[in-house]
């Protein structure tokens, strides 16, 4: 474990587990595995879920306002405002998310970007542009 404390105060704020190569290869290949579920649900899902995260947020907000305290040593009215900072920008992506998630055609900006867009073009699967 990682013991976690205060700069404010030195005291312990909590603790992280560490992880070695296997775990963090597990964890990465589960959240592979979950990518296409993820994907499935569309930008509609996926906003549903944003903003219930949001709503976790907003529920969860002093605790998370104690959490940020602690670990950053920020006085309170610092600390107590990220959390609403964070739903305001989980807000704006769920917003905005069948614009960000759109397929779309990026024109190339000079040489440079023409190079990365004749590269997608002979990849048997091109990333979106």
């Amino acid at each position: 474990m990682i013991e976690v404390r205060s700069p404010a105060d030195g005291r312990p704020a909590g603790s992280v587990p560490t992880e070695g190569p296997d775990r963090v290869q597990a964890v990465a290949s589960a959240l592979r595995a979950a990518q296409p579920a993820w994907e499935d649900l569309g930008p509609d899902g996926r906003k549903r879920v944003l903003l219930e995260w949001g709503d976790w947020f907003l529920d969860n907000e002093r605790r998370l306002g104690e959490l940020v305290q602690a670990e950053s040593g920020k006085a309170w009215a610092d600390a107590s405002l990220e959390p609403a900072m964070s739903v305001d920008l989980i807000n704006h992506y769920a917003r905005h998310a069948a614009e960000y998630l759109a397929v779309r055609k990026v024109r190339a900006h000079g040489p440079v970007g023409l190079g990365t867009v004749l590269s997608a073009l002979r990849c048997s699967t091109p990333p979106r542009l």
